[in-house]
């Protein structure tokens, strides 16, 4: 067993009579003989900086995480606006928003198609949420889509009005 007596290891010491290298000499190693230190590049100093701000892994107080998801997106910018981000919106008049039925020109003119067309059209003019460009977007797609299935669409009679109900 090994005890500690006045800071000295006792009962077995290994480096006890062991005379020392003196490779570490505290006089050579002082500043004024170091000279001036390389100075980092600018591009290596702008990356250190770069990864110990992604290093900042969690927050330390609620603060520092309200700070940092506004700055991620997450939470308002003050002061509060309830239309922040909505900026391309004010540009656009209301009725761009609800008259959509313009877009229903590529559709059939009757049948299913045509009426469930008309359901997705009157749910995006009621759609507060969505832009004019993702409504459109959203037209566009059922089009295209109808246009890729038009084969299966013709083999079913899906485009006039069926008879039994």
């Amino acid at each position: 067993m090994v005890r500690v007596v006045y800071g000295k290891l006792s009962d077995g010491d290994l480096l006890a009579g062991v005379e020392p290298l003196h490779i570490f000499n505290p006089q050579k190693w002082t500043e004024a003989n170091l000279g001036d230190p390389i100075p980092m590049p600018d591009t290596w100093k702008k990356q250190f900086e770069t990864q110990l701000e992604e290093s900042k892994f969690f927050p330390h107080n609620a603060f520092e995480e309200m700070i940092q998801w506004t700055e991620e997106g997450k939470l308002w910018k003050f002061p509060i606006d309830n239309e922040q981000g909505m900026d391309e919106e004010h540009n656009t008049p209301f009725y761009e928003h609800v008259f959509l039925d313009e877009y229903l020109q590529p559709f059939p003119k009757s049948g299913p198609i045509k009426t469930f067309m008309e359901q997705v059209v009157l749910g995006l003019s009621k759609n507060p949420h969505l832009t004019v460009e993702e409504k459109r977007g959203h037209i566009k797609w059922f089009e295209e889509y109808f246009r890729e299935k038009q084969p299966f669409v013709t083999s079913e009679n899906l485009l006039a009005e069926s008879s039994a109900v």
